[in-house]
């Protein structure tokens, strides 16, 4: 008795910033990205750079320093499924309580949508599409493109190590 959980207190602290994302999504935002021609993807990116930015670390920080009951390669193992189970399972809740299947996410518009976020045209191609001027990229962008080049070369020199181990 006494003895407290750092474990449990580290785990919970990684859903601070998606929980931060979820309880400012106001009926203001939620009326932009449904006007938006890719609200869905907007929503879809900002949802997974506010929970991955946290439950990442968090993940394996507990893996890492609080973990002592498995081999650091089934920690490593263990917290990476948790992560992608954990995502999976929260984006979609996430989705269905914030009605992200009333936002357009088509497929076909995943192109320009990468496009739009980094400052240039959606459609280079369209007549319409001449009047946006390119533009600096998007703090979206910047945040996603960090995000998911930190997280594999974390999962790599992980393993790196831990084969040396």
């Amino acid at each position: 008795m006494g003895a407290f959980n750092y474990t449990a207190l580290v785990f919970f602290l990684g859903f601070l910033p998606a929980l931060f994302y979820i309880f400012t999504f106001s009926d203001q935002k939620k009326l932009q990205l449904k006007s938006n021609h890719f609200g869905g993807w907007y929503f879809l990116f900002e949802f997974s750079l506010y929970f991955i930015s946290g439950l990442f670390p968090a993940l394996l920080i507990d893996a890492f320093f609080f973990s002592t009951s498995m081999s650091p390669i089934r920690r490593l193992t263990f917290s990476l499924s948790a992560f992608i189970i954990i995502y999976l399972s929260f984006t979609l809740s996430t989705w269905i309580r914030l009605s992200g299947f009333h936002y357009k996410t088509r497929l076909r518009d995943f192109r320009p949508f990468m496009r739009e976020i980094m400052g240039k045209n959606p459609y280079p191609d369209s007549a319409v599409a001449s009047e946006v001027a390119e533009t600096n990229s998007t703090w979206l962008f910047k945040g996603c493109a960090t995000l998911f080049f930190a997280i594999p070369v974390t999962i790599v020199v992980l393993i790196l190590v831990l084969r040396h181990l």
